[in-house]
């Protein structure tokens, strides 16, 4: 890290927080360096327990996150996250997203549906997406 003449650091800005929820350990490392290269930074979780924790220590901008996963279930993590972050967005990445578990989500006040096996670029599209909502929220509130 480089300190600067007048003695402060100078760190690498990023984008924005990303906390990447999966218990699959391949799909959650690869979401991860996706997010990475495109100059996020980036927590992983590998279940709802971590995610909550994670979330209190690191307040991201944005959650993605699978439904089902060990620990706290992805929607009671999303529920103990809003609680803790309020103005983080949440993008729901899934293989089980039906009619009422979207309505169910949607009443939580998640951002996105995003189905397993998305492309990449959708996955980083949606993500800054997410993160230029917060700001907007975060503007309107100030």
């Amino acid at each position: 890290m480089d300190v600067a003449a007048n003695g402060s650091e100078d760190l690498p800005q990023t984008r924005g927080v990303v906390l990447v929820v999966e218990d699959q350990a391949e799909l959650r490392q690869a979401i991860g360096e996706l997010l990475e290269e495109e100059g996020f930074r980036v927590e992983l979780a590998g279940d709802g327990s971590q995610a909550i924790a994670d979330a209190s220590r690191e307040e991201p901008d944005v959650v993605l996150m699978d439904l089902r996963l060990p620990g706290a279930d992805g929607l009671e993590a999303v529920q103990q996250i809003k609680s803790l972050v309020p103005q983080a967005q949440f993008i729901v990445h899934s293989w089980y997203v039906d009619p009422a578990t979207s309505k169910l989500m949607e009443d939580e006040g998640v951002y996105r549906f995003l189905a397993k096996g998305t492309a990449s670029q959708s996955i980083v599209q949606a993500v800054e997406e997410a993160l230029e909502h917060k700001r907007w929220l975060d503007a309107g509130s100030t």
